[in-house]
This record gives structure tokens, sequence and C-alpha cells, in this order.
């Protein structure tokens, strides 16, 4: 007895995978931003060129 607003299984990989890949992109993101923000703060103590 399935309802009819269930998506079937195939739908419910992409959407996993999909989750995924946002998952992997805002760490992505953020490992970026820490190392410009430590990047930044290495400039203004005068320990990077």
């Amino acid at each position: 007895m399935q309802s009819d607003d269930a998506p079937p299984r195939s739908r419910l990989w992409l959407r996993r995978i999909g989750w995924l890949v946002v998952y992997w992109a805002l760490g992505v993101v953020a490992v970026g931003m820490t190392a410009y923000v430590l990047k930044f703060f290495m400039r203004m103590a005068g320990l990077s060129t």
C-alpha cells in the first residue's frame, strides 16, 4: 500500500547523491575560506610575503 506521493527508488538515489554533492561543495568552500582567512591574518602579522 504505497501512496502516490512516494518517489521511485531511482529518484531517492539522485536526491541522496545531490545532498552529498552539496555537503562536499560546502566543505570545500569552508576549507577555502578558512585558508584565506588564515593567509590574511598571516599577511597582517608580517609572516607571509
